[in-house]
């Protein structure tokens, strides 16, 4: 490979969330921002949220969205353990989604709160943000990705 065509690889989109106007995380994956931002509402509305939310998040005969217990998660499909994470205690969630589901996981989360989600509003996750040229992650302001 001739190495004066080869562009290095940029560095992986990261995502931004904003709870209550002011909050703001930099997260390095849209995976970490819905845990970060599932996280954050678990805080307001405690073990009943995740109930509600276990409830209203689509569940099929071999995955379980968010669950209880690990094995839960994906109780036929062993092969995709290494997608389930820990949200809070005695909680797991199965990130083996794109971001237009993660989106809809959180507004759904929102709506049981009675929180808006969106730009602007009470909550708002920009799910891939790609890293201008010449910046990393240390030396980026959010307002360089907004």
């Amino acid at each position: 490979m001739n190495s004066a065509s080869h562009t290095p690889p940029r560095p992986a989109p990261i995502a931004i969330c904003i709870i209550g106007g002011q909050d703001i995380e930099l997260c390095k994956s849209a995976n970490e921002a819905l845990l970060f931002t599932l996280r954050e509402l678990y805080k307001i509305g405690g073990d009943r949220f995740m109930i509600a939310l276990a409830d209203k998040l689509k569940k099929g005969e071999r995955r379980n969205h968010l669950a209880r217990t690990k094995a839960e998660v994906y109780p036929i499909v062993n092969s995709l353990d290494h997608q389930v994470r820990k949200v809070v205690p005695y909680w797991w969630i199965g990130l083996n989604c794109n971001n237009a589901e993660k989106e809809k996981w959180v507004e759904t989360a929102c709506s049981l709160l009675g929180k808006t989600y969106g730009r602007g509003r009470d909550v708002w996750v920009k799910w891939a943000v790609p890293l201008p040229a010449g910046f990393d992650r240390a030396s980026l302001s959010v307002r360089e990705l907004e």
